[in-house]
C-alpha cells in the first residue's frame, strides 16, 4: 500500500473523489463476479447432488462435475482475495480524502469495509 499512499497524497479532493468513485467500481464489480461464481458453484452442488443417484455409466459425468465444483470454489477463494486487496486499495484513497477534508459517506465506507 505504500506505493498508492505516495500516489494519491499530491491529488486534490475532487481528483481523490474521482479516484474513490473508480476503486468503488471495480469493487462492485468484483463482488458481482464473486457472486456470480457463488452461483455457478451452488448449481455444480446441486447436480453433484442429483449425481450421486447416478445410473451405470455416468460416473465420469459425475466426476467432471466434481472437477468443475472444486475448480470454481477455488476460483471463488482467489476472487475473495482480488475482493479483499480492492477494498484494503479503496480505503486508502477514501482515508486520503478525509485526510483533505473531503466527505466519505458511510455508505461508501461500508462497501470499502
Amino acid at each position: 500500500m505504500d506505493s498508492l499512499d505516495l500516489l494519491v497524497e499530491p491529488l486534490t479532493r475532487e481528483e481523490l473523489d474521482g479516484e474513490a468513485q473508480g476503486w468503488l467500481l471495480l469493487l462492485k464489480a468484483k463482488v458481482t463476479e464473486i457472486s456470480e461464481t457463488e452461483i455457478a458453484a451452488k448449481e455444480k452442488s446441486e447436480a453433484l447432488a442429483k449425481a450421486d443417484e447416478t445410473r451405470p455409466g455416468e460416473e465420469e459425468s459425475a466426476a467432471l462435475t466434481a472437477k468443475a465444483k472444486t475448480d470454481l470454489l477455488e476460483q471463488i477463494t482467489h476472487l475473495r482475495a482480488q475482493r479483499t486487496a480492492l477494498r484494503d486499495r479503496m480505503n486508502v484513497v477514501l482515508d486520503a480524502l478525509e485526510a483533505k477534508g473531503g466527505e466519505v459517506n458511510t455508505g461508501t465506507r461500508s462497501q470499502a469495509a
